[in-house]
């Protein structure tokens, strides 16, 4: 935005007529893609517009790559192979990947679930919530935020109430296991963004959101550096 603002005010790279329209889906929406070479890139950009996926090319051609599905947290692996993302419901929402040219998604966990009477308490959910999905540098690990042990350890007595991410390590070739990389204080939001160091793969950061140790009202946002080994 800025430098745009700039080139305006300076009276150069004039944009008019240096945009073509794209049609994408059937709904006849357009996107405008510049067909100057004032950013002229190589390799691909992959973003979300109306909660579909897309992928833009050096060259300029446009591709969608979802429809009919709410994507959101794209994630490209390092060998460029494949993309992993999440895809958004109402109650809940599931972990996938698919090739980054696409394809159909396959689900490597899903959220879904359902709310379960808990007379005199409130109501459990055993919906889980699935973000932030970031590769290791073997395109074959994930690391991934979820809820989805929020019911153990029992002793704490944790409720389904409590939304407090933790990370966890899955591989797309044995989705049925999961490993759990590092834990939450709950209550006050859990993790966030996680990642992998670069040229580190024993090594993770991510954001972590706590109440304070002496009055327990007041947040504290910590930036971690783990090592998962």
């Amino acid at each position: 935005m800025l430098a745009l603002s700039l080139q305006s005010c300076l009276g150069i790279g004039d944009n008019n007529g240096q945009f073509k329209s794209t049609s994408t889906g059937n709904n006849g929406n357009q996107i405008g893609i510049n067909t100057t070479d004032q950013a002229v890139f190589k390799g691909k950009i992959y973003f979300t517009l109306d909660r579909n996926l897309y992928v833009v090319d050096g060259t300029r051609q446009l591709t969608q790559l979802t429809h009919g599905m709410e994507v959101r947290d794209p994630a490209v692996s390092p060998n460029g192979k494949w993309i992993a993302f999440i895809i958004h419901y109402k109650d809940y929402s599931d972990l996938a990947y698919m090739p980054s040219s696409g394809g159909k998604p396959i689900i490597l966990r899903t959220g879904t679930g359902s709310y379960v009477p808990n007379p005199g308490f409130p109501p459990k959910s055993t919906h889980h919530w699935y973000f932030q999905p970031s590769w290791a540098a073997d395109s074959d690990h994930l690391l991934f935020l979820s809820d989805i042990e929020k019911f153990y350890p029992k002793s704490i007595g944790v409720d389904a109430f409590l939304l407090d991410l933790m990370i966890f390590s899955i591989s797309i070739h044995s989705p049925t296991a999961f490993q759990e990389v590092a834990y939450s204080t709950y209550g006050d939001g859990g993790l966030r963004d996680p990642s992998y160091r670069p040229k580190h793969g024993d090594q993770i950061v991510y954001t972590n959101y706590k109440y304070d140790s002496g009055t327990k009202t007041h947040q504290v946002i910590q930036l971690f550096h783990y090592f998962t080994g």
